[in-house]
């Protein structure tokens, strides 16, 4: 048993989150690190132990869906987006050893809140998109900061597809990419700054096979998803986000 993880109740536990979580990421692409992390830190606190073991959790089912939805994909339109992350993981990946200010995600909680509700009522209307390359830049910054700090590098990355007016595989496949981009950096520096500790990769064969049950039947849900329910179902977990982070954070 790992040493975080002293009773088979919490084990059970962490396994279901996790379990569900990659349900959530294989079925529409993002949602599963708010879901996790959130209640993970509401259980059991320890974000330092939860955030590198959630990263490791999600490699393999970043892998599999970039191998299976890697022709939706297109490198050389979104490798600006991409690459700005790389020093914004690092950064955030530093922070995270020290207690980080909970006003500027009570912010984001807002902001994010506004805009799923905004895309609800009137995504199908929707005339602006992030075509310029300095969109790339501002969200690109934000998620790799976020995601690697907090987890949760899911809500500025939507917002940016949402613009972009994608199909489902397209939308997936995006998001799942540059994740995947960004667990490549965060692991190897998980592990040079001490947060990938032995106990956390014990955690970890102990998910893998419950975690991958969760890939399969998330990947099944999402083949049978029309066009609009996939639309209004990322709305409706960016709205999901938006309020935990306000409640959370205000808590």
């Amino acid at each position: 048993m790992p040493v975080f993880l002293p009773s088979i109740d919490q084990l059970i536990l962490v396994i279901f989150i996790f379990t569900c979580s990659q349900l959530i990421y294989a079925s529409i692409g993002f949602g599963s690190g708010m879901f996790a992390i959130s209640l993970l830190g509401l259980f059991f606190g320890q974000l330092e132990v939860f955030v590198p073991l959630f990263v490791l959790v999600c490699f393999p089912t970043e892998l599999f869906i970039c191998i299976k939805d890697r022709k939706h994909f297109s490198f050389k339109k979104n490798y600006l987006y991409i690459l700005l992350t790389i020093p914004f993981i690092i950064l955030g990946s530093y922070l995270l050893t020290v207690i980080p200010s909970k006003w500027p995600l009570v912010f984001l909680g807002f902001v994010v809140f506004i805009l799923a509700i905004y895309f609800l009522a009137y995504e199908n209307k929707i005339t602006w998109r992030f075509k310029s390359k300095s969109w790339q830049v501002l969200f690109g910054a934000l998620s790799g900061l976020m995601g690697s700090l907090y987890g949760i590098g899911g809500p500025p990355l939507i917002i940016y597809l949402k613009g972009l007016k994608l199909t489902k595989r397209e939308f997936r496949a995006m998001c799942v990419s540059v994740f995947f981009a960004m667990s490549i950096i965060r692991l190897p520096a998980f592990f040079g700054m001490g947060l990938l500790t032995h106990d956390i990769i014990k955690a970890w064969f102990f998910i893998l096979p419950f975690s991958l049950l969760g890939v399969y039947i998330g990947h099944s849900l999402h083949k049978k998803l029309s066009e609009k329910r996939f639309k209004r179902m990322t709305s409706m977990i960016l709205l999901i986000n938006g309020l935990l982070l306000i409640v959370k954070n205000l808590s």
